[in-house]
Formats: structure tokens, C-alpha cells, sequence
């Protein structure tokens, strides 16, 4: 079992990062969002980080020798973080455009913050 994680773990975290965002698709597009969008991007990005850790204790508590594997899950892991968000702010802005263009104050910080941590990804990455 062990064998199949180190195999797929880049396989695994973009699954666990992607539900997320299937799940705020799904739910927009069958009209069950019904909030502000910033609520609605906050309990994603907080989806985002449960499933995130529970895969790192389902790794864990596969087998411990496999804890090199949670060191890459958590590199991985920043790296995927602010694509994802800055998806999931997309979408979440896309289900009520009106109520964006009223509170963009809201929205800017979030953007500011995963688009900065994106950069500095993109910068680690190259200087590595």
C-alpha cells in the first residue's frame, strides 16, 4: 500500500485539492449557493485545508515510514494552495458578480495574498 502512495502522491494531492472546486462548481451550478461569495470562499479554502490534513494522517497512519512522503505532501501542498484559491476565488465571485462589484474591498486582500504566495512559489521553484 506503502508502494502505491509514493507512486500517485502527486496524483493524490491534486485530487484532494480539486475537490474543493468540483464541489463549489457542482453547488453552483445546481443553484445551492444562496450566501455572500467571501463566505462561500472561505468554507472552500477551509474544505481545502481539512481534506488536506486528513490525508496527511490517512498517509501517516498507513505507514510511518512514509514520512518523506508527508514532507513532499506538505511542499506540495504550498505550492497547489494558492492556485486552487485563487480558483476557488473565481468561482465564487462568479456565482453573485453584482455583490463583487459592491464589496471588491473584500475580495482584493484574499487575492493579494494567494496571488504574493504564488509568486514567491514561482520564485522558489526557479531559484531551486
Amino acid at each position: 500500500m506503502s508502494h502505491l502512495i509514493e507512486e500517485n502522491i502527486y496524483l493524490i494531492m491534486a485530487i484532494v485539492n480539486l475537490i474543493p472546486v468540483l464541489l463549489l462548481v457542482l453547488c453552483s451550478m445546481f443553484g445551492k449557493i444562496r450566501s455572500d461569495p467571501f463566505k462561500i470562499f472561505i468554507k472552500s479554502v477551509v474544505i481545502d485545508i481539512v481534506l488536506f490534513f486528513v490525508s496527511l494522517l490517512v498517509v501517516l497512519f498507513i505507514d510511518m515510514s512514509l514520512a518523506m512522503m508527508v514532507v513532499l505532501m506538505i511542499i506540495l501542498q504550498l505550492i497547489y494552495f494558492p492556485i486552487v484559491g485563487i480558483l476557488l476565488l473565481f468561482l465564487s465571485i462568479g456565482s453573485d458578480v453584482n455583490w463583487a462589484k459592491d464589496n471588491w474591498e473584500k475580495i482584493l486582500l484574499p487575492f493579494a495574498i494567494l496571488f504574493l504566495w504564488l509568486l514567491g512559489d514561482i520564485i522558489c521553484i526557479i531559484q531551486c
